[in-house]
Formats: C-alpha cells, structure tokens, sequence
C-alpha cells in the first residue's frame, strides 16, 4: 500500500467483442511470451504460451487486456495460444488516505461494466467520461478502517473541472496483495460512484 498521489488514467478504446472461439483476460506478462492469470478470486492460475508478443508495448511484470484463441493444451491449465489482440492495462497498487484525502477529488460518476478479484488484483471494465488529460482513477484505502476486518476502500474517478465530451471504456487492474494479506482482513469493501447500478461491492476471503 501507498500513499496517495496523482496519477494520468490510462484507459484504451473500447474492444470489438466477438463471441466466437476466442477468449479475453486480464493478465500478467512474465517475459518469454509467456501469461498468467487467475480467471477469479483464487482459481487456479492458467499459463499461456503466445505465438507473438512484442515487449516495447507489454514488458514483463506489466498488465494486459488480452484476446486470444487456444492453440492446444500442453499441460495442466497451461496452453499454446494464438494472440488475436492486446494491449497495456492501467495498473496500479492500493492507495491509502484519509476521509479528507479522499473527498479532496472530485469525484466522477462512472458506469461499471464488471469489477471482479483475480488473485492479487482487482480488476475493472467501466464506462467513463473522457477529457483530452489530466483524467484520474485510484483505488485508495480509508486509512483509519484499514486494520478493521473489512477495510474501506474507494474507487475513484476523476476528470477535475474539465467538460467530458464522450464516454470510453476503462480497462484498469489495481495489486491490492498488500492490504488483501493483512491477518486483520476477511474482506474489502469496494464503494464506487456509479448512479446507474450498485455502490458497493464485498469481496471476502
């Protein structure tokens, strides 16, 4: 965990989705062109083998949106896989701060598409409103909950007083191993503000 500062969003055009044979992820590049991932919460992590990667865009260590189609299985939950497309993911660990540090943003509505936990990450697919630059997006954990069983933390989205002139999709991951492995916490608490859906999603242990 980290102590807020600001950071540019990263967020990528929205995606062509088809629903044929092939698959989209979130996932860690290890190098090598190889991929892991964990499809949810603590499911057993999954290994690809790509066929193409070029590392100037996606370097080791780093996350990415990936669509991808299996080529065979070459062991358990590992496969050799045809990379259809990808491209970085904004990533970035838990905040933390206090209430005041927190309501200092002004804070954006956003429209949650999904918001789910692999592993060590939280992952987010939203609708956002866009600004040319100086839009934000963190996750940041109330300091004051955050030895409490289940902490407090806030999604927050922020284009300042610019004007939004159209809305794009969001691809963000957020480590949250830090707070996620506290021997305080059984749960995170996750508020988001979003007008259109729910405000608060629960992930427990």
């Amino acid at each position: 965990i980290i102590s807020i500062t600001l950071l540019i969003i990263g967020c990528n055009d929205d995606v062509e989705y088809d629903y044929g044979d092939f698959r989209e992820i979130y996932a860690t590049y290890e190098g090598n062109n190889i991929l892991t991932y964990n499809a949810q919460d603590d499911s057993p992590t999954v290994t690809l083998h790509a066929d193409v990667w070029n590392e100037k865009t996606v370097a080791a260590g780093e996350r990415a949106f990936v669509r991808y189609t299996v080529v065979n299985q070459i062991g358990d939950r590992e496969y050799n896989v045809h990379i259809d497309g990808y491209s970085k993911l904004f990533c970035d660990a838990v905040r933390k701060g206090s209430t005041d540090d927190i309501a200092g943003y002004s804070s954006t509505p956003i429209d949650m598409t999904s918001i789910w936990r692999s592993g060590r990450y939280i992952n987010i697919n939203a609708w956002v409103p866009h600004v040319d630059s100086g839009a934000k997006i963190m996750l940041i954990v109330d300091e004051a909950t955050i030895d409490e069983p289940i902490p407090e933390v806030y999604l927050v989205y922020s284009v300042g007083t610019k004007p939004a002139t159209f809305e794009r999709k969001c691809y963000a991951s957020f480590d949250i191993y830090n707070l996620w492995m506290r021997e305080t916490c059984t749960a995170i608490r996750i508020h988001v503000d979003d007008p259109t859906s729910q405000s608060e999603y629960v992930f427990a242990k």
